[in-house]
């Protein structure tokens, strides 16, 4: 993600949320993307909106081997 920040000073779009994982038992990460809803601008940022008080990820993960529920 681009931060839109050009004066400085702290904005909440610059934020990002975190999506921890372990790799342990096959769990593989396949893609990570910045949520944000309509176009986000970055010259307007107060007009962007976003999905929370601050950008998100959605990431998409593979799992493979023998797993049992849990």
């Amino acid at each position: 993600m681009l931060s839109t920040n050009t004066n400085e000073k702290p904005e909440p779009q610059d934020r990002i949320g975190y999506v921890d994982y372990n790799t342990t038992g096959g769990l593989k990460l396949v893609s990570s993307d910045t949520l944000t809803l309509g176009w986000p601008s970055a010259t307007n940022p107060s007009g962007n909106s976003w999905a929370s008080d601050h950008a998100a990820v959605v990431s998409r993960f593979s799992v493979s081997g023998n797993h049992k529920g849990h």
